[in-house]
């Protein structure tokens, strides 16, 4: 659960409760990806997270034989490639100097507005990583109780930090 600066998580195999501040490391060290935990949210919308929110540049690519967007900051370099009917993001890469650092893929969008990602790849080149994740039922927006924003751990569990 990640919610108003904090992440937990129940682990029920293991009969434990962990919560702490969401950082980086803290995100990372549950999933093995080098993402923040707003950008793993962004991501479950259908959205990439991006390096800057204006500007970058349109090119062609070759080896896609399609137009992506580029976006830089820095030694950063971010490739974005979109569904040419719908515009829907298909896939992200992020580069630091010119090494790939994480591949985004986006597949299977609900044919409703607003259009989400039912299969999501994040491939993480340096450590050998590739999670998939499918996306089986949803409710978006449902209304939610009050108690659900608040994060207390299971009855018989201590909170343990990460």
């Amino acid at each position: 659960i990640f919610n108003d600066g904090l992440l937990s998580l129940h682990d029920r195999e293991a009969g434990r409760f962990m919560m702490g501040e969401a950082r980086v490391s803290n995100f990372e060290g549950l999933t093995r990806l080098r993402l923040k935990p707003s950008d793993m949210s962004t991501l479950l919308a259908g959205q990439i997270p991006r390096l800057q929110d204006q500007g970058g540049e349109v090119i062609w690519d070759e080896v896609r034989g399609r137009a992506v967007l580029v976006l830089k900051r820095g030694i950063q370099r971010q490739v974005i490639s979109f569904d040419q009917k719908d515009t829907t993001p298909r896939m992200m890469a992020l580069y630091e100097s010119e090494v790939l650092m994480v591949r985004v893929l986006l597949a299977d969008y609900s044919q409703s507005e607003p259009k989400l990602p039912r299969q999501l790849r994040v491939e993480i080149p340096q450590g050998e990583i590739k999670v998939n994740t499918t996306l089986v039922d949803y409710t978006l927006n449902p209304r939610l109780p009050e108690i659900a924003f608040k994060i207390e751990p299971p009855p018989g569990l201590e909170t343990q930090s990460f």
